[in-house]
C-alpha cells in the first residue's frame, strides 16, 4: 500500500494496474508540512507510471505557476523523486494540480512516502534534474 492510499483511505481497493486511471486526488490536508503559516518543504517519492509520461515537466509547469521552488528528478528503479518548497497551502495546490492532470489517463502513479524537510532559505525556481 502506497503512501497516498494511506492518504485516500483506498487500502488494498485500489491497484496500480495499468487499465485503471490515475490515482485519486491526494487528501492535502493529510500531507507533512509542519509550519502552517511560514515556508515547508516537502520531500515526496511517487511510484507507479510515472516516467515517460511527462511527470517531471508537468511538476515543473506546475509549480512554476504557483511560484514554488525545489527540483524533480526520475530514479533508475522508476520511481519519481520530488522535493518542493513554499507555503502549505502552495504545496498543497500543487498536489492537487499534479494529481488532476493526469486524472483522465488509464494508468496510476502514486506517493510512496512523504516527509516534511527543512526549508532552504532563498531557493529560488523549480528545476528538473538528471
Amino acid at each position: 500500500m502506497g503512501f497516498l492510499d494511506r492518504l485516500t483511505g483506498q487500502g488494498s481497493k485500489g491497484s496500480n494496474s495499468s487499465s485503471e486511471p490515475s490515482a485519486p486526488l491526494v487528501d492535502v490536508n493529510r500531507l507533512p508540512l509542519p509550519n502552517p503559516t511560514g515556508l515547508n518543504r516537502l520531500h515526496a517519492t511517487f511510484t507507479g507510471r510515472c516516467q515517460g509520461v511527462g511527470f517531471r515537466y508537468t511538476s515543473a509547469s506546475i509549480a512554476d505557476s504557483l511560484g514554488l521552488s525545489g527540483w524533480v528528478r526520475n530514479h533508475m528503479d522508476g520511481s519519481v523523486e520530488l522535493e518542493i518548497q513554499g507555503s502549505s497551502s502552495g504545496i498543497r495546490r500543487f498536489m492537487q494540480k499534479l494529481f488532476a492532470a493526469y486524472q483522465r489517463y488509464r494508468f496510476a502513479f502514486q506517493i510512496d512516502k512523504a516527509t516534511a524537510e527543512d526549508p532552504i532559505p532563498g531557493e529560488t525556481g523549480f528545476k528538473v534534474r538528471y
